[in-house]
């Protein structure tokens, strides 16, 4: 590793920093999960005292050490096994860290009053709870001293953080507060249609899904890729082929059954729509490829002329049931959506639902909890993207989960153009979460004389009972009315200059967390894929996380998660190759988190002076931490930006 021969006197400088400006409430990101289940819980504490005041507390559970951020401000004793003593030493703010034998961590947040420090810093966590301390006062006859206090819980690892990378630093873009590298693994296949495009214009579901991510009983992961009149299965672990035939009908998607065999959707374009035909089927298949059954749906019942037209199709399978779904022109010439509901165990459709959208310009359908949940984007009856559930017992209900501006009928700037396209669905036991690129301002007429051409990622949490008080987020109002349209609204993205949004999907994480990644282009051309990680009540749990070495589709992708891990499926028909991409989730890395606690701090100035002066070393994540300028060395330079950020975070 590369060392400037004037370390040990940079290293001298940024020691005697860390003396006078320790970080009271350092820059913090929930740490990622550790791959051990070990993890301590932090309680945060305020309290606020005058310079001629020492305060003794008490801890029921025992103290084991304790410790200031800044000697400076106050000095900790601890006196004997269950109480530690503060003392003031100057004005300013501290941190008091107590760690005790029961994996409880104490931060209390000290502010000595005097010298123009007359408030409390504000803590930076919300969720509140109680503790099992108890503040006593030691009180000089001339002060008084308040012992209330708030705390505030959080859990973390205490673990470092890893990553799916094994070698080399990862090199990041200098804006880039967190970063990750998705694993690959590429095949060779015979592909005739790609997923994605070099120089993409990101016309969300402009195409079927000729890309289906599926998981079998077992955890196995496969993926459906369509040509033509067959699909080709691979499972992902060893590469095991399966082909699927079905002369004349056009593959739609695919999905494993409950049972374990693969049922796959394809229709027939009909030459003459006055004949009746079966031109809508479901088939199903073994593992191995054996054909087994097929179940089918006549013209006649659906009106369904063109399957797929202008969109896609997609299955879903719940308890025996299979939910089919997709996009068709009609008999009539007029375009929409059907929904049909298949018994397994009889053989028959047992609902049916024509005309659910229109026009339909793409669909994603998912199991729930509770049945089957869908997402379509529709240009007129009804504009929006459209969210309906269909539960077990086979009730249906939707409604407007996102407006589209203005109106079908708006002379020479709608008709079909949404300006919107549609990301996907995920779901958590009380909400929905549904994903897109749209313009940020909507309104229900007159779009001409609003329109900016400006369109960002966002995600739209959805309460399932209809409560949306308990969850953040904007409202996007219409411009005309001045009422909300779209309640709790979290935009991700700024693409109001150079940087552009495309292909926009979400997945659910364990604990009620999304996960929501999207597309960066720089211009036209694309540049990286980001994410970020909000809970279902809209919090940011992480922030935009750059992610190098990975891919979206332009079609529909629901990415298979497995203990967190998000795996799909990219399909190139130049290179005649299927790429598998998977992301960690709970492994990433925080620029400048140099001593793999999570946050950024003046700890990690100490650590980087003690490796720099070679008292210590670093591991693989925190040398990529540690290079902040990305020149690939983590070494002197690196250490003034590290200071710089400390710095900044103080203010």
């Amino acid at each position: 590793m590369n060392r400037a021969k004037s370390a040990a006197a940079l290293v001298s400088g940024v020691l005697a920093f860390t003396a006078i400006a320790a970080v009271p409430h350092g820059y913090s990101l929930p740490p990622a999960k550790p791959q051990t289940a070990y993890s301590a819980t932090i309680n945060e504490l305020e309290y606020t005292l005058e310079r001629n005041t020492t305060l003794t507390w008490q801890f029921s559970a025992g103290v084991t050490d304790a410790s200031s951020s800044d000697t400076s401000v106050c000095t900790v004793t601890v006196v004997e096994q269950d109480s530690i003593e503060i003392r003031p030493t100057g004005s300013g703010y501290a941190d008091v860290t107590v760690n005790t034998p029961m994996d409880y961590v104490y931060v209390i947040h000290i502010t000595v009053l005097g010298n123009g420090v007359t408030t409390a810093p504000k803590t930076t966590t919300s969720a509140k709870s109680t503790t099992t301390t108890k503040a006593t006062s030691a009180i000089k006859p001339s002060s008084t001293t308040k012992t209330g206090s708030t705390s505030r819980v959080a859990t973390v690892s205490t673990q470092p953080m890893t990553t799916t990378v094994p070698t080399g630093l990862m090199h990041f873009p200098s804006d880039a507060e967190c970063f990750n590298k998705a694993s690959t693994q590429t095949e060779s296949i015979d592909i005739l249609y790609s997923t994605f495009s070099q120089n993409p214009g990101y016309s969300m579901f402009g195409d079927l899904d000729y890309v289906t991510e599926m998981v079998d009983s077992q955890g196995e992961i496969y993926a459906a890729i369509g040509s033509k009149d067959s699909a080709t299965v691979i499972q992902k672990s060893n590469f095991h082929h399966t082909i699927m035939n079905n002369p004349g009908y056009t593959f739609g998607s695919a999905v494993f059954g409950d049972d374990d065999y693969i049922y796959a959707l394809w229709g027939k374009t009909l030459a003459d729509s006055k004949v009746d035909e079966l031109n809508v089927v479901v088939t199903k298949f073994t593992k191995s490829g054996q054909f087994l059954d097929m179940y089918t749906l006549s013209s006649a019942n659906t009106n369904s002329v063109i399957p797929f037209d202008a969109g896609n199709g997609r299955l879903a399978y719940k308890d025996g049931k299979l939910a089919v779904m997709f996009d068709t022109e009609w008999k009539s010439g007029h375009q929409g959506a059907e929904l049909y509901r298949l018994d397994t165990a009889t053989g028959k459709f047992d609902i049916s639902r024509t005309n659910v959208c229109s026009h339909s310009f793409g669909i994603d359908l998912i199991t729930t909890d509770t049945g089957f949940v869908s997402i379509q984007k529709g240009d007129c009856y009804d504009r929006g993207l459209i969210l309906q559930e269909l539960t077990s017992a086979g009730r249906t209900s939707s409604n407007i989960a996102w407006h589209i501006s203005g109106v079908y009928s708006e002379p020479g700037e709608h008709q079909n153009a949404t300006f919107t396209e549609m990301g996907g669905i995920a779901y958590t036991p009380d909400t929905y979460a549904i994903c897109g690129k749209s313009e940020r301002f909507y309104t229900s007429t007159d779009y001409k004389s609003f329109k900016t051409g400006i369109y960002d990622g966002f995600v739209r949490i959805i309460s399932r009972t209809g409560d949306n008080s308990d969850i953040g987020g904007t409202n996007r109002l219409d411009e005309q009315t001045g009422k909300v349209a779209d309640s709790n609204v979290i935009w991700l993205t700024d693409s109001s200059g150079q940087s552009k949004t495309g292909n926009v999907k979400i997945a659910a994480l364990s604990g009620n967390r999304y996960c929501v990644m999207w597309e960066v282009l720089n211009g036209r051309e694309f540049d990286h894929v980001s994410y970020e990680i909000i809970s279902d009540k809209g919090e940011i749990l992480q922030p935009e996380t750059y992610l190098s070495d990975a891919r979206l589709s332009s079609t529909t992708v629901d990415p298979i998660v497995q203990n967190d891990v998000l795996t799909w499926a990219v399909a190139d028909s130049k290179t005649q190759n299927i790429t598998w991409y998977s992301l960690d989730t709970n492994s990433y890395l925080l620029r400048g988190d140099v001593n793999s606690d999570g946050i950024v701090s003046s700890a990690d100035l100490v650590k980087y002076s003690k490796y720099l002066l070679g008292a210590d070393k670093l591991d693989y994540r925190q040398e990529s931490c540690s290079d902040l300028n990305s020149d690939g060395a983590a070494d002197t330079f690196d250490i003034v930006l590290l200071r710089k950020r400390v710095i900044e975070k103080t203010k």
